[in-house]
């Protein structure tokens, strides 16, 4: 798309506050009075947007629908204290465990907050994970079936309320009789029924779970002394790439390439420390993907966000310092952030600090690819501006043949495009607007009020002059953070996103520079 590129104006800043962020921004907060905050976790449910995380003695559940106006929905003191929690979700409960204590599986009720106890499997455990499409929870980490080299799972398909245990394996029956390894997991992320184990202090493996009662291990990785320690870690989409957080040495990031299994590759490691002349790098906690970000919780330096576009080549994309000045003497102990969640539709990250509680901050995206006295142009009836929601959640802005504006949800990234990334679109005449040819061959131009609303106006004769004729292809803002931006007649900036229900929403912002 040579002729919009053209006119497309790329303004890129850099602000950096007392060192102390970039790219993300604090909009509001919640504690529960406690000590020792952990794990956090999120969902989507019943219009709102939800964030669970865990104190030593307590479980919050908190509305962040609007990330600046945290509310308290239900906040649970269950018996024992611990510093290790962790969450998953499923349907319509949240599970937890703790790993110190005797809460052993606990399932809350999403709807009402009413909550139960599992002990009949473990008493505790230091961390969980859910296969959404498999309906599966894996347990893992656990004590109370007399050995820690295993993990249990349970069925969530029937009875999510009371999981179906499945089978409790373990490992060191099935690796070929290497018996003297150490399969305790400490950490594991499972996509089709295939788990991908941080096993502690030995290696770094992948096992084939489909036959829950015949674990296949398809392939080991003790490249730069994973088998010392490794921590947790997290899959690229394609399945081709493992991020390995090592924690306890203080070692970086590790890379592996996971794309056979059979055969690991060991493809380097990075770190960024925000401590000037670190002595060590920075403790790496709790690795997330989402789309081509890679979110990391990292104790001392807050959390960091790199763009993996080139998964060789991670950039650093954003960070936010949740601990004090005085607390970056060195990276030897354990505070700050603890866990992240970067996955719900209205962009609200989740960061719970150790010593502060939960932190919740938007990323702001610098960039802005600005339209100029001009109309865009599709002139296509099946092309719009397409918003990114989640990884693999696309929705389009149309226009209908009569004028109604249409927000579709699409299956996959049509082949046709051109991707804003990293960059918002800014329409900063207010007489201008995003023009569509429908299929009827009507013309309308849809563009914001005074008010915020959307407005789609029908234009007489031809498309207007001048515009940026997308020639037949999509425009996509493709990146968390980013947003449409449109001028109305009264100067006032607005940026437009569609939320969870695929409705259009506006807000006020100052106008790009």
């Amino acid at each position: 798309m040579k002729n919009l590129l053209i006119f497309l104006i790329f303004c890129l800043t850099t602000n950096i506050i007392a060192q102390e962020s970039l790219n993300l921004v604090e909009v509001g907060s919640h504690n529960t009075g406690s000590v020792d905050y952990n794990d956090v976790w999120g969902y989507s449910h019943n219009d709102k947007e939800i964030l669970v995380y865990g104190a030593r003695d307590k479980i919050a559940i908190i509305d962040v629908t609007d990330c600046s106006n945290p509310i308290e929905e239900e906040v649970i003191t269950d018996g024992n204290t611990t510093i290790w929690r962790d969450f998953k979700d499923y349907g319509d409960y949240i599970y937890g465990v703790c790993d110190q204590g005797s809460e052993g599986l606990e399932i809350i009720n999403k709807d009402d907050y009413t909550w139960t106890q599992n002990t009949a499997d473990f008493s505790k455990a230091h961390n969980i994970f859910v296969d959404q499409e498999n309906a599966r929870l894996y347990v893992v980490g656990f004590s109370g079936q007399g050995t820690t080299k295993a993990m249990i799972i349970y069925d969530l398909s029937s009875t999510p309320e009371d999981p179906e245990l499945l089978a409790t394996i373990n490992f060191n029956d099935f690796d070929d009789g290497n018996s003297t390894s150490n399969w305790y997991i400490h950490d594991a992320y499972v996509r089709d029924n295939i788990a991908y184990c941080s096993h502690g202090y030995s290696d770094y493996a992948i096992w084939d779970l489909n036959d829950v009662d015949n674990p296949i291990l398809l392939g080991t990785s003790s490249a730069d002394g994973l088998n010392s320690y490794n921590h947790s870690s997290w899959i690229t989409e394609d399945l081709q790439y493992a991020y390995i957080a090592e924690e306890v040495p203080q070692k970086e990031i590790t890379i592996l390439d996971i794309s056979d299994v059979t055969d690991i590759q060991y493809l380097g490691q990075f770190s960024d420390p925000l401590l000037p002349n670190a002595p060590t790098p920075p403790r790496a906690h709790n690795p997330f993907i989402r789309a081509d970000l890679l979110y990391i919780s990292y104790y001392h330096d807050g959390v960091k966000v790199y763009d993996i576009s080139d998964p060789l080549k991670p950039v650093i994309e954003a960070y936010f310092d949740t601990a004090d000045d005085t607390e970056h003497s060195n990276y030897s102990s354990y505070i700050g952030a603890w866990g992240i969640y970067p996955y719900l539709p209205n962009g609200c990250i989740g960061v719970s600090d150790i010593e502060d509680g939960l932190i919740l901050l938007e990323h702001e995206v610098e960039t802005t690819s600005t339209i100029g006295d001009s109309d865009l142009l599709f002139d296509n009836s099946s092309t719009g501006l397409i918003f990114r929601k989640n990884p693999e959640d696309y929705v389009r802005l149309i226009s209908g043949p009569d004028g109604e504006i249409v927000v579709e949800s699409l299956t996959g990234i049509p082949a046709n495009h051109e991707n804003l990334k990293r960059s918002n679109l800014y329409i900063d005449n207010s007489t201008k607007g995003l023009v569509y040819t429908t299929l009827l061959g009507k013309n309308f131009r849809m563009q914001v009020n005074d008010s915020g609303n959307i407005t789609n106006t029908y234009i007489e004769g031809i498309a207007p002059t001048p515009n940026l004729n997308a020639q037949s292809r999509n425009v996509i803002i493709n990146s968390v953070g980013s947003s449409l931006i449109m001028k109305s007649p009264d100067g006032t900036c607005w940026r437009i996103n569609i939320d969870m229900n695929n409705t259009l929403e506006s807000e006020t912002v100052d106008c790009p520079n």
